[in-house]
């Protein structure tokens, strides 16, 4: 797929066209800077849909799922502190990747129990292993942290990919979930109403 494909206006477009941009732009010329620019992009891709996604399971959730008051403001990444004048304070909660991930499977899996992910599969640990080049890179501490090597390009296109599968495979649970819950609530109230028909 061409980068020059993808739409503009979509969100979820510009994130992944970044990202195949990168890689065709790799393919064209491959530069230590090209390399960096691709984990960079990989990462902006993989957080903006992984926002996007948590903000579509909150929502979900919020409508059929009891979440803990922690739960909700983990998935938020939020936490409180209380300032000397009795005032909340809302502070943000950084949670790594792989971390947010897991999150949003375990409250996906509340509300849709047959919901399964295999975190052994090899695009899982790729990703892992391409958030510590992420995290090496945004925190250099040395010219050797600044290099990409052709595994991590790999490992990064891999975690890329699975995380894009997981996006789908979520949203799918999800609307399926809804589905169900209108069609049941349908159900209720066609049996309310088969009830209350006069004889």
């Amino acid at each position: 797929m061409n980068s020059s494909q993808f739409r503009t206006d979509s969100y979820t477009h510009v994130l992944i066209g970044d990202v195949v941009y990168a890689l065709d732009r790799i393919e064209r010329e491959n530069t230590p800077t090209h390399r960096r620019e691709l984990i960079r992009a990989a990462f902006a891709g993989m957080e903006g849909l992984h926002w996007k996604l948590k903000r579509t399971v909150l929502d979900h959730a919020d409508r059929f799922v009891d979440l803990s008051i922690h739960e909700r403001a983990a998935l938020l990444e939020e936490t409180y502190s209380v300032d000397e004048r009795g005032s909340v304070r809302v502070q943000s909660r950084f949670l790594s990747l792989p971390v947010a991930i897991r999150l949003v499977v375990n409250i996906v899996q509340r509300y849709s129990a047959s919901y399964k992910v295999d975190f052994n599969h090899a695009g899982w640990s790729n990703l892992r292993a391409a958030a510590e080049v992420r995290n090496r890179l945004v925190h250099p501490k040395n010219l050797d942290d600044l290099q990409v090597s052709d595994l991590e390009i790999r490992q990064t296109a891999s975690g890329f990919n699975w995380l894009v599968a997981l996006v789908i495979e979520v949203n799918s649970e999800t609307i399926a979930h809804f589905e169900d819950q209108v069609s049941s609530l349908h159900d209720a109230v066609g049996r309310l109403s088969d009830s209350n028909a006069p004889s």
